[in-house]
């Protein structure tokens, strides 16, 4: 009798123990940024033909808003505090890519390739251009793209200079 009562008490000390660590593990929220699920509104009417862009990190979409007639902003949106904003000196901006260290993003305007700090400043010019699609930015600061449909590849330097035709058709 004596036994069964310790083989109770234990057991109960256990269960205690267990709901106490499943209920600490669940209140504690996600073990790793990997885990966290994000979500928010955004009409994709308000966003031009482009789908937006996650940043490396996964914390904010690039993507282009008209602000009016014929009339184009690279935009930033924030996923953690759910805020856009404009880029000033982005009008015309088409088809954005981030760097892969999330530190740039490059877009056509104007027959330019150029590239702006997310957080904001004066864009920078890359290259002259005379079309920018289907992008790649490669960790070396290559940037890979065509200049249009049925047209070679094209790579161009994150630094600036003339791009260099990659591929032959």
């Amino acid at each position: 009798r004596l036994l069964a009562i310790g083989i109770a008490v234990i057991a109960g000390i256990g269960a205690a123990a267990l709901t106490w660590f499943l209920t600490r593990l669940r209140d504690s929220g996600p073990a790793t940024a990997s885990e966290r699920v994000i979500r928010f509104d955004m009409s994709l009417d308000s966003v031009g033909p482009e789908l937006p862009m996650p940043s490396p990190d996964g914390r904010h979409l690039a993507f282009v808003r008209a602000t009016g007639p014929d009339r184009r902003l690279l935009w930033i949106h924030s996923l953690d505090s759910g805020e856009s904003r404009s880029l000033p000196g982005t009008e015309s901006a088409m088809d954005p890519i981030w760097s892969p260290d999330g530190r740039w993003i490059a877009f056509f305007a104007d027959g330019k390739l150029k590239k702006v700090s997310p957080s904001g400043g004066p864009p920078q010019t890359i290259a002259t251009v005379a079309g920018f699609q289907d992008a790649a930015w490669g960790a070396r600061g290559d940037i890979i793209f065509r200049p249009a449909n049925r047209q070679a590849l094209l790579r161009v330097h994150e630094s600036g200079g003339t791009p260099s035709e990659l591929t032959t058709l």
